[in-house]
């Protein structure tokens, strides 16, 4: 991890409120990074526009990284991302020779290329049609980009999106996350406050990205009783993690302080 992606995820859970140098200095310093390496890097996102000076002493990320935080944020939604699935239908987006960005959009959020820039998921997301490319603009996708709802596709392709998850590893991460917090929940009180900051960061950001980029995969292929164990413990262990990383002088972060530039790597 490097000082500015640590900068960027601490900024990520203060939102429009931000936090101080010196809380993002002191957090830098769990990590191995220097105050002078801090302050280097904070000028250098405040240069590319990434982050903005609040007030003297106190910085926030900019308005144009709404659309990540968004997309770290949506696992806080849980089940309300998922509609009952109509079988037959299914949510098509062509793109124009895609890139990087549209993979990562697309993704993300459940798409598989079953032919040559061609992307299908069951159309099972609550978001309507018109807001989910909207969506999908904000994270890179190209304006080029069609969308076709309600799409009918025949068995083979059906068959070619589920092909390329491996259903058994996602709920072996599920169960494994789901473990992992419950034992971190029985513990982290008892742990110095600079251990416990670090053991959330890190598990807290596990289950953040697990649930976030989750495919939202329907009952028909996978049932989804374990990925709402894991958001209901999920949504206890951002309890416990914010009261970790709050401190007198600041207030409790919005979010569970986690690597959340994780979110932005396929």
């Amino acid at each position: 991890m490097k000082a500015s992606e640590l900068i960027l995820d601490l900024l990520r859970t203060y939102g429009r409120h931000g936090t101080s140098v010196r809380q993002i200095a002191e957090s830098g310093a769990l990590f191995g990074f220097t105050a002078n390496s801090i302050r280097v890097n904070l000028s250098r996102l405040v240069r590319k526009g990434a982050i903005e000076l609040l007030q003297r002493g106190q910085y926030r990320l900019c308005e144009s990284a709404a659309a990540v935080n968004d997309f770290a944020e949506s696992w806080r939604l849980g089940e309300q991302r998922v509609k009952p699935w109509d079988e037959a239908n299914w949510s098509c987006i062509h793109t124009v020779k895609h890139n990087d960005k549209d993979k990562w959009a697309l993704t993300n959020l459940g798409y598989r290329a079953i032919k040559p820039d061609f992307w299908v998921r069951p159309d099972n997301l609550s978001t309507p049609s018109e807001n989910l490319l909207g969506k999908l603009h904000s994270l890179g996708l190209s304006r080029s980009s069609v969308m076709i709802s309600n799409g009918q596709l025949t068995a083979d392709l059906q068959d070619q999106w589920i092909s390329h998850f491996d259903l058994q590893q996602i709920e072996t991460a599920y169960l494994d996350t789901i473990q992992a917090l419950q034992d971190s929940l029985r513990r982290i009180e008892q742990l110095p406050r600079n251990a416990a900051r670090k053991e959330t960061f890190a598990l807290g950001g596990r289950g953040i990205e697990i649930l976030a980029k989750d495919p939202l995969i329907p009952e028909r292929y996978l049932s989804s009783s374990k990925r709402k164990q894991l958001w209901e413990v999920l949504i206890r262990y951002d309890a416990a993690g914010r009261k970790v990383w709050a401190t007198q002088d600041q207030p409790m972060p919005e979010a569970l302080v986690t690597p959340n530039s994780k979110l932005m790597s396929n």
